[in-house]
C-alpha cells in the first residue's frame, strides 16, 4: 500500500448540484476519519482529470489538479480509498455559533493496483 497527503479543493465554491455551502455541509457532517468516495469526471469543462470527493452522496470538492495522478491511477482499475485525517474548523457568525470549514486533509491510499 502507498499512501499520500491530499486535501479537498473547491470548498469555497458551492455544490454544482444543490447550491449548497460546502463549507457548511462539511462543518455539520464532515469528520476525520470519514471516508470520502472518489468520482472522476472526466467531462468536467476546467480538468479532464478531475475527481470529485463525495461525501454520503454530497459533492464536497475535488481532489486538486496537482494530483492529477488519481485519475490516471482510478482508470487504470487501481483502488484508491480517501480517507479524512484532518477538519479545521471556524467559528462564524454571531457569538461564533456557527461552523464552517477552513479545510479538510485526506490521505489518499492505494489499496491495490489494478
Amino acid at each position: 500500500m502507498r499512501s499520500y497527503p491530499s486535501f479537498v479543493a473547491g470548498l469555497n465554491y458551492p455544490c454544482p448540484e444543490t447550491g449548497r455551502s460546502r463549507l457548511k455541509y462539511a462543518g455539520s457532517h464532515v469528520k476525520v476519519g470519514d471516508r470520502l468516495t472518489l468520482v472522476p469526471e472526466p467531462d468536467n469543462e476546467h480538468d479532464e482529470d478531475a475527481v470529485a470527493y463525495r461525501h454520503g452522496g454530497f459533492h464536497l470538492g475535488f481532489v486538486p489538479s496537482r494530483h492529477d495522478w488519481v485519475a490516471r491511477s482510478l482508470a487504470e482499475g487501481d483502488t484508491i480509498v480517501a480517507e479524512v485525517t484532518n477538519v479545521e474548523i471556524e467559528r462564524t457568525g454571531w457569538l461564533g455559533l456557527g461552523r464552517e470549514v477552513r479545510s479538510i486533509h485526506v490521505r489518499l491510499t492505494i489499496t491495490s493496483d489494478g
